[in-house]
C-alpha cells in the first residue's frame, strides 16, 4: 500500500477538533496511471521532411535512448504507422528525429502525418475520438505492392500501396481522409459497399478527405481526389471530366452494369457534386428546370453531411434516403427556415434527387 496524500480535516465528534486524515491507495491501482506518464514520457515531437506535406512535425515513439517508432500514442489508443510487405508488419525505425529515410519509406511519414489529422479533424470539427468514437487505434500498413495506384480499407486497418508510376506511395490527405472514413462509416451507419448504398458511401468518403485537406491547407478551387498523390479518381467540381455522372439521371455516365464496386466508386459523383454545389454555390440545369444554389460555409456543410450519416442513415440507403437525411440534419442544426435547409434542399433538386 502507499499513502497517496495526507490532510487535516473536521471532526465529525464532540470536540470537534481537528486531525489528520491519511488515504491509502493499493500500488496495484496506480499502475495504469503510471504506465500512461511512461507512455507519455516517451511521446516525442519530431520535425520531419515529408515527399508530400513538407516538413511538418509529427508525435513518435521514443524506445531506449536513441530509436524513434512511427507510433504516436498521445491520440487516442494509437496512431501505429508499420510496413506493409515486411514480416511480421515491423515498424518503421529511425535512429535520429529527424527521420531521414529513403524516397519509397519516406512516404510513411506522410502516412503517419496524414492519419494523426484525420484523428484530429473528427476530434476537432465533429467532437469524435478516433473512428469508433471512444478512441480505438488506428492501424497503417505503408507500401503495400500488392496494391497498386491506390489505398483501401480493410479488416479494420488501412493498406497503403504504392504509384505504379513513380513507385512512390499513394498518400495524400483526401485519399487517407476517405479511407478512414470508412471506418467511420463502419461503426454508425454501416452502409453497404455496393449499388446504391456503396455509391453514398464513397461519395461521403470523398466529401471528409476533401474536407479534412481543406480544414489543414485552406479551402482552395481543387475538387479533385487525389491530385497531390498524382493521381486523379474524382472531380467533385465537374463529375464529367472523368466520365463519372454530374447528376443522378445522367445517362451517359450513371454505371448500371454488374460491377458493383465499380457502381460504387462511378455513381458517388451525384452526392460530392451536391457538396461542392452546397459549398461553392452554382446554377445546374436538367429536365427544364433552372437550379441555382445560394452556398453556404464549408464548416456548415460538413456539420450537415456528418450528421447525416451517422445519426439518420442505415446499411440500405437510398439517395432519396440520403437527402432526407441531409435535410433533417439541416433542420436540427439551423431550423427548417434557415439558408443552409433551404440550400442543402437546391443542392440536392440540383444532382437530380428529389424528395421521395
Amino acid at each position: 500500500m502507499t499513502c497517496l496524500f495526507s490532510a487535516r480535516t473536521r471532526s465529525l465528534n464532540r470536540h470537534d477538533r481537528p486531525m489528520k486524515t491519511k488515504i491509502w491507495i493499493s500500488t496495484f491501482a496506480l499502475l495504469p496511471l503510471l504506465v500512461a506518464v511512461k507512455v507519455a514520457d516517451n511521446n516525442k515531437v519530431c520535425t520531419v521532411n515529408t515527399i508530400i506535406n513538407g516538413r511538418v512535425t509529427i508525435v513518435c515513439f521514443r524506445q531506449g535512448d536513441s530509436v524513434y517508432l512511427l507510433r504516436d500514442m498521445s491520440r487516442g489508443h494509437g496512431i501505429i504507422t508499420l510496413h506493409a510487405d515486411q514480416d511480421g508488419n515491423e515498424d518503421f525505425c529511425s535512429h535520429t528525429a529527424d527521420w531521414k529515410l529513403d524516397s519509397i519509406n519516406r512516404g510513411a511519414l506522410d502516412v503517419h502525418y496524414c492519419v494523426s489529422k484525420t484523428f484530429d479533424f473528427y476530434e476537432e470539427v465533429f467532437h469524435r475520438n478516433s473512428l469508433d468514437g471512444f478512441g480505438c487505434a488506428i492501424y497503417s500498413y505503408v507500401n503495400d505492392h500488392a496494391i497498386k495506384d491506390n489505398a483501401i480499407w480493410a479488416n479494420r486497418q488501412l493498406r497503403v500501396g504504392i504509384n505504379s508510376q513513380t513507385g512512390r506511395t499513394v498518400v495524400s490527405l483526401d485519399i487517407v481522409g476517405h479511407e478512414l472514413t470508412h471506418g467511420v462509416i463502419a461503426t454508425t451507419c454501416r452502409l453497404a459497399a455496393e449499388g446504391e448504398p456503396g455509391a453514398i458511401n464513397e461519395s461521403i468518403c470523398d466529401i471528409m478527405g476533401k474536407s479534412l485537406e481543406f480544414w489543414v491547407r485552406g479551402k482552395s478551387d481543387e475538387w479533385v481526389i487525389g491530385s497531390e498523390a498524382g493521381l486523379h479518381f474524382r472531380d467533385m467540381a465537374d463529375p464529367r471530366r472523368f466520365k463519372h455522372p454530374v447528376n443522378y439521371n445522367d445517362s451517359t455516365y450513371w454505371y448500371n452494369g454488374i460491377e458493383t464496386k465499380v457502381a460504387a466508386h462511378v455513381n458517388s459523383t451525384v452526392g460530392s457534386h451536391m457538396f461542392y454545389l452546397l459549398v461553392h454555390g452554382g446554377t445546374s440545369q436538367w429536365a427544364g428546370h433552372i437550379y441555382d444554389v445560394k452556398a453556404i460555409s464549408l464548416a456548415e456543410a460538413d456539420q450537415i453531411i456528418y450528421f447525416s450519416f451517422v445519426k439518420y442513415l442505415f446499411p440500405r440507403s437510398t439517395y432519396k434516403d440520403w437527402r432526407a437525411a441531409c435535410l433533417a440534419s439541416a433542420s436540427d442544426l439551423f431550423g427548417k427556415n434557415s439558408q443552409q435547409y433551404r440550400s442543402t434542399a437546391v443542392a440536392w433538386s440540383a444532382v437530380g434527387i428529389e424528395e421521395k
